[in-house]
């Protein structure tokens, strides 16, 4: 019975095995990862971040912050996302001068992953502000070059990620993603749906585990700076006829 069971979710839950991270974004837990769902995935989802680890607007780190996204993949290489970001406790209103921060991204997947090279994708984390479009000074701001390889071993998959990042629009900007970062997933041949994380965000090191059932959802828990307690869940669904 219990390897019946093991069976059922390791069919439904490698169908595929990477998943969003924090930023809504295909990723490890927090930084991004070269990954591109095939065409027509889609994920709605939201994350956590507590008090010490997000602002915006000035409002220094008073206010835990919940990004909520929809993320959708194209022709297996590119990906849309858009994200609305709430500081929880923070009032909307004329008199707090606050409203949601709003944003979209894209990414596009510069090089496809092959048995001898990493799949290496381009991401630009707030089109409309990067290009000049708006005066708002998103927290999740980002330009990066990133690189993703997964390597399968008897026992074990491994899946190491590394990329840049540099705003190649207006230096002087904050970036979430700054200089290098990068991060390993492992997951267990024995449990197909359990991934361990850790991962340096260019600024700080974390840990996580992320875990897949029934093929859909998926969950992360894990420590930014290795002592904040913070997570996401995502809804994965197919928009596509294939």
């Amino acid at each position: 019975m219990i390897r019946l069971l093991v069976s059922a979710l390791f069919i439904l839950s490698v169908q595929f095995m990477a998943a969003q991270s924090m930023t809504g974004t295909n990723g490890l837990f927090k930084i991004p990862a070269a990954y591109i769902a095939p065409d027509g995935i889609s994920y709605l989802g939201a994350s956590f971040y507590p008090k010490g680890y997000y602002e915006l607007y000035g409002t220094g780190d008073q206010f835990t912050g919940m990004p909520t996204f929809i993320t959708l993949s194209l022709f297996d290489r590119v990906e849309f996302m858009f994200r609305y970001t709430h500081q929880l406790g923070q009032v909307v209103s004329p008199e707090t001068s606050y409203f949601p921060d709003r944003m979209f991204t894209l990414r596009y997947n510069i090089l496809k992953e092959t048995s001898k090279v990493p799949g290496i994708t381009l991401g630009l984390h707030d089109v409309s502000e990067a290009l000049g479009g708006t005066t708002a000074k998103p927290w999740f701001l980002a330009t990066y070059l990133v690189a993703s390889k997964t390597i399968e071993f008897s026992k074990f998959t491994i899946a190491p990620t590394i990329g840049y990042g540099h705003d190649m629009f207006d230096g002087s900007r904050q970036l979430i993603f700054n200089g290098l970062f990068a991060g390993v997933e492992l997951t267990p041949s024995r449990l197909p749906y359990i991934t361990f994380v850790g991962e340096y965000d260019s600024e700080m090191f974390n840990i996580a585990f992320k875990t897949t059932v029934l093929g859909h959802l998926h969950f992360a828990v894990g420590l930014l700076d290795m002592q904040a307690l913070s997570g996401f869940f995502t809804y994965r669904f197919n928009l596509s006829n294939r």
